[in-house]
């Protein structure tokens, strides 16, 4: 026995309203109803039983309602709160319980969209709000319209009143008994479970591209919604075709890459060339099939495949294929599938390719080609005519440290700078060694760079140019050590350039009007390196607007000082800029006179109509002449005289 909704308000409406499902072997026995937490004439209410009748036992605190069934009950008006309910059978001792919230606010379930739109193959989202309420039904599909209707039952999270239901489109037509199905979960604690398949019809392919009703209510039962809050649409769109460069090869360094985090905390560098010893990456790029591509994927059935096929093979014979769905003539090819993410679009694969070369990674000599290619075959239930494929080149190469010339010979420096260049995957780790034998002996660690060059950085300046001594750099992967002969030659240090000040005035407008506030700045920047000293005076119209008498900027330092001139009236006015008691710059600021339109310098009252047999525009050479004036106009009224 239940109430069918845990959550109801105690508001006039629907959202008051529930049912008491009682459920026996027995159809006809009478059910006693009572509660600690309210009284008989409130049970009275809340069930409908007619006053002073054979079921109103308020003075003894119950009532009773005959029969197995769903029985109406009401919380109108009912204080908020919990209620449990004792429910016993009348004829015998069978009794269970039940319980319910009231609550003062209203309880809503509501689609976060209107639409959701998703590609044929994938996993639809379904963002569902749930306000104050413990469940809710959703419905996919109408089966009158488009042959397909599952009801589920979803519940949110007790901290969390947004679901998101996800439908996987590749399974859900295989969706034919209730209860839990991989073709419908919930993320978080949240949990979705399948209560009535009404299409009658058991669907053998995919469901269809198309639009499919979404409802979602209160109450569910006997194939009928009641409560009903909300309704949308999942669109289903055509599956989007594989495009042939979509394969990218990857390499990163040395290491077990299984894991998406794995994947993203590594170093990885899109690249063809990969040195063997380093890992491998395969990435796809596709906005299809992630119904297919789950945790427990089965690529082989579900036509998807990745192979790598041998470029030179021997004379007389096919090109080695190495597949993860081999067949008679193949070999197979180790390759986990550790990202599927569809809202970013790729797929990523790691390799491993040690068996598609003889020996062990020291034994490896020069470099073998291969092609990579990602196939969904006509096995798939989305693919009808022809394989699609996409296809990349990739090439094994031998592992390659090497020191670069011009470590022959290193400044006695406090930070010499050593550097070399290798073939191995950025970002990974190797160790340098400076050793001089009795005098020095020391390390330092490096990280081959995205261009795949290394460099340590070392203090020498405590010992004598002359020093001969050996640069060591190991392979982490095949601890094969690399050396370079070098000696240290006399540091030569870099002299700090002089302080450069260079000033500069602006204005603010720099076409003012006559009634404009005019904003004047200096500024000065350090352009050397060393420290610069300066006093500066900016004269305006024969008075002192800004002064500093100790002006500091360090190298690279700038510094601005602004005043305003107030209203300024139509005219002319000289400038000069002193540095050191030394003019530096001048010119003069021209104030426009404002005409009664406000505009500077403008024609009266607008435009003339030319006159006949004359041309619209400037006659003569206008052209010239109103270029000239656009010139003019586009310079700044402040006008350098120097």
């Amino acid at each position: 026995m239940l109430i069918s909704s845990g959550v109801v308000t105690n508001l006039e409406g629907d959202s008051s309203e529930t049912t008491l499902d009682v459920d026996s072997s027995r159809s006809s026995f009478p059910v006693h109803i009572s509660s600690e937490d309210l009284s008989g004439d409130e049970l009275v209410d809340i069930f409908g039983v007619a006053e002073d009748s054979d079921y109103d036992h308020s003075d003894d605190g119950y009532v009773v309602v005959e029969d197995r069934g769903s029985h109406p009950a009401d919380f109108q008006n009912v204080e908020a709160g919990e209620y449990n309910f004792t429910i016993e059978s009348g004829d015998t001792a069978a009794e269970t319980t039940a319980s319910i919230t009231v609550t003062e606010e209203d309880i809503s379930v509501d689609f976060a969209q209107s639409t959701f739109v998703e590609e044929r193959s994938n996993v639809a989202d379904v963002t569902v709000d749930f306000d104050n309420a413990d469940n809710a039904y959703l419905v996919v599909g109408d089966e009158s319209e488009v042959n397909y209707e599952v009801v589920l039952e979803v519940t949110p999270d007790e901290n969390d009143d947004e679901v998101n239901v996800s439908m996987n489109t590749a399974t859900a037509h295989s969706v034919d008994s209730t209860g839990q199905h991989d073709a419908f979960t919930a993320d978080n604690d949240a949990s979705v479970e399948v209560v009535d398949v009404v299409h009658e019809n058991n669907l053998e392919d995919p469901l269809a591209a198309g639009d499919y009703q979404l409802d979602i209510a209160g109450n569910y039962d006997a194939g009928e919604l009641s409560e009903e809050y909300d309704t949308a649409y999942l669109t289903l769109e055509e599956r989007t075709e594989l495009s042939e460069d979509t394969v990218q090869t990857h390499t990163a360094p040395q290491g077990d890459i299984t894991s998406v985090d794995d994947f993203e905390d590594a170093t990885v560098t899109e690249t063809d060339q990969i040195a063997v010893g380093d890992q491998m990456l395969v990435t796809v790029e596709t906005s299809s099939l992630y119904g297919y591509l789950g945790d427990d994927a089965d690529l082989a059935s579900d036509g998807i495949s990745l192979s790598v096929t041998e470029q030179d093979s021997s004379l007389n014979a096919a090109p080695q294929v190495w597949s993860t769905s081999p067949e008679d003539d193949e070999t197979q090819l180790n390759a986990d599938l550790i990202s599927a993410n569809q809202s970013e679009e790729y797929l990523v694969f790691a390799i491993d390719y040690n068996n598609l070369y003889e020996g062990d990674v020291a034994d490896f000599d020069g470099e073998q080609s291969f092609d990579a290619n990602f196939t969904v075959s006509t096995d798939n239930d989305y693919v009808s005519d022809d394989d699609e494929s996409a296809e990349s080149e990739f090439t094994l190469e031998e592992r390659n440290v090497e020191w670069d010339d011009s470590v022959a010979e290193v400044p006695n420096s406090a930070d010499a700078l050593v550097t070399g260049t290798t073939n191995v995957a950025p970002g990974t780790e190797m160790t340098t060694r400076a050793r001089a034998p009795g005098t020095f002996v020391t390390f330092n660690d490096v990280e081959v760079s995205e261009d795949r060059t290394f460099g340590a950085e070392y203090d020498f300046s405590e010992y004598n140019a002359g020093t001969e001594f050996t640069l060591r750099v190991t392979d982490p992967v095949t601890s094969n050590h690399v050396t370079a002969d070098s000696t240290l030659v006399e540091s030569e240090e870099e002299e700090e350039a002089e302080a450069n000040l260079d000033w500069n005035v602006d204005v603010d407008p720099a076409e003012p009007v006559a009634g404009d506030d005019v904003d004047v700045t200096v500024s000065a920047e350090n352009l050397g390196d060393e420290t610069g000293n300066a006093s500066y005076e900016f004269i305006f119209n024969g008075e002192t607007l800004l002064e500093g008498d100790d002006v500091e900027l360090e190298g690279g330092e700038s510094d601005s000082w602004t005043d305003t001139v107030e209203e300024a009236p139509a005219g002319d006015y000289d400038w000069e800029l002193k540095v050191d008691g030394e003019v530096e710059d001048s010119g003069t600021l021209t104030v426009a006179e404002a005409d009664e339109n406000g505009d500077e310098n403008g024609a009266e009252n607008g435009d003339e109509e030319p006159e006949e047999g004359e041309e619209e525009g400037t006659p003569g050479f206008g052209v010239a002449v109103a270029v000239v004036a656009l010139l003019a106009a586009a310079m700044l009224a402040l006008r350098r005289q120097n």
